[in-house]
């Protein structure tokens, strides 16, 4: 289990509350910091037959290969009317090995008010030997007639320092710094998992981008284009959102999210206002909103268009 996971994973075992009558579970976590992996070692502590004793118990062998009759994972995604046959059905099957069912409701979507209401039934009723776990990622829209039937914990981000010196361990390829590290932690917002993600398989995308930066009083339209218009557009853009932020900030914040290249940023604030920085991140913001809301939207205009607005503005003079 990942490090940061254990705190929360003993708090939750001590407190017993697993073998409550109707115990309902809600895990709030700010970013990608391995819940599932959580739940899942929650799942196998309620169903195993033996706890700290066990030597891979009949239980513990059928969550091993995802095959335990007393156990289902929901996706948001599937949330619909055909959801609630699959419920029904488990709910009516008869209890195998163990003396719980367990429902994990993976980044569960509160918006949804067919669904929500059917849950909240189901937590009404005189079922003692069903457990709900709900982990999510906004809280904001949790209903509080739904707080009030279940325990809530929440994950936290680990600190900068503690992710870098686990990434450090984990992490074969000697090649990044620590600027380097650092830095792909902030542009993943403190999540340890996609950090070392980015690092192993998108690091050298941001090079790229970085290195159009770099060069960017003497890049053509054309070469932005080239760069922009490929099946990574949204996170070229999100790359060059926070670089363009960066330029507007580093004088004003240490949080900064490209450390690593603050030579860059300082001698591009140099040679462009702060009026076309800011219009650049909004035409940035607006292209990435385009590209979440628009399924027919034509992607090489779209891409032609952030182009020539950025080379505008960056030759624009003061």
């Amino acid at each position: 289990m990942y490090p940061w996971l254990k705190v929360l994973y003993k708090k939750i075992i001590n407190s017993k509350i697993m073998l409550c009558k109707n115990c309902n579970l809600l895990i709030g976590y700010p970013c990608n910091l391995g819940v599932n992996l959580l739940v899942f070692k929650l799942v196998k502590w309620i169903l195993c037959l033996k706890k700290k004793k066990c030597l891979n118990c009949i239980n513990c062998n059928l969550l091993k290969f995802n095959n335990h009759p007393n156990f289902i994972i929901i996706d948001n995604k599937n949330l619909n009317i055909s959801f609630i046959k699959e419920i029904v059905l488990f709910l009516n099957k008869s209890l195998y090995f163990s003396v719980f069912k367990i429902i994990y409701f993976i980044n569960f979507n509160f918006t949804n008010s067919f669904v929500f209401n059917y849950l909240l039934k189901l937590m009404e009723e005189p079922n003692y030997k069903l457990i709900l776990v709900f982990s999510y990622l906004n809280s904001i829209n949790i209903p509080l007639t739904f707080l009030s039937r279940c325990q809530r914990y929440n994950l936290y981000a680990p600190k900068e320092l503690f992710i870098y010196k686990w990434i450090n361990n984990n992490l074969n390829n000697t090649n990044y710094s620590k600027l380097n590290i650092l830095t792909s932690i902030r542009l993943n917002h403190n999540s340890p998992l996609d950090s070392i993600f980015f690092l192993k398989n998108k690091w050298l995308l941001r090079m790229n981008i970085l290195n159009m930066i770099k060069n960017i009083f003497n890049i053509s339209v054309t070469s932005l284009i080239n760069i922009l218009n490929n099946s990574f557009i949204k996170f070229n853009l999100y790359l060059l959102y926070t670089i363009f932020l960066d330029i507007l900030n580093y004088k004003y914040t240490d949080k900064i999210y490209n450390i690593d290249s603050q030579n860059v940023l300082k001698n591009i604030k140099k040679k462009i206002c702060i009026k076309n920085i800011n219009l650049i991140l909004k035409k940035i913001i607006f292209c990435i909103n385009d590209l979440n809301n628009n399924l027919n939207l034509n992607i090489n205009i779209l891409v032609y268009n952030i182009s020539y607005n950025i080379y505008y503005l960056i030759n624009k003079k003061k």
